[in-house]
């Protein structure tokens, strides 16, 4: 089944959720990953893996697919300096996507450990790990991919508040990070208590 194109939202969005590292961040993350090579159309991430952690695209093009009962939707084309992943890989649990190549691809994987520790020890790096993390994460639960689905009635004022707030590009700044991986919609959370 060929996969559906989604509209992830503006370019301003689109860049914050897949931000693309430059030569030198790249050349920062070679010692801690290993370089692959992917064949076209091979499957480099399914849906539910424990055992992977990132891979950032050196050369080519890698697919990031939702997959469901519906089919399957491309969420985004990764190219050169763009990276997969989302908070899960913090947390231990599995992708909640299907990574792909379009084309011959050269990329480098950087494993769960190595990720942690680039995440501790270089600020920099960290902070674009995780906030692209946090906003792919933000999108999937606003389109009700993954773990976390919002349940309610559609006539609901509280409802439709909350799905707006999940859905807004400047949703991050409202969350709390506790325990990476588990979110707090603060305001939403006083105003239902």
């Amino acid at each position: 089944m060929a996969a559906r194109e989604l509209i992830l939202g503006s370019p301003e969005q689109i860049a914050a959720r897949f931000p693309k590292l430059d030569d030198s961040q790249i050349a920062a993350l070679a010692g801690f990953g290993q370089q692959r090579d992917a064949q076209p159309r091979e499957v480099i991430l399914e849906r539910g893996d424990l055992h992977h952690g990132i891979f950032v695209v050196l050369s080519g093009r890698v697919e990031v697919i939702r997959v469901s009962t519906d089919g399957a939707t491309v969420l985004h084309v990764l190219d050169r300096g763009e990276f997969t992943g989302d908070v899960n890989l913090l947390s231990g649990r599995g992708t909640l996507v299907r990574a792909r190549a379009l084309e011959a691809s050269t990329l480098l994987e950087i494993d769960r450990a190595n990720l942690r520790q680039i995440m501790q020890t270089d600020a920099a790096l960290g902070e674009i790990f995780l906030k692209a993390f946090v906003l792919r994460r933000v999108f999937l639960i606003s389109s009700s991919v993954g773990d976390a689905v919002l349940i309610g009635s559609n006539h609901s004022s509280d409802t439709l508040r909350l799905r707006e707030f999940l859905a807004r590009p400047d949703g991050l700044d409202r969350y709390a990070l506790s325990n990476v991986g588990t979110f707090l919609l603060k305001e939403q959370t006083e105003r239902l208590s």
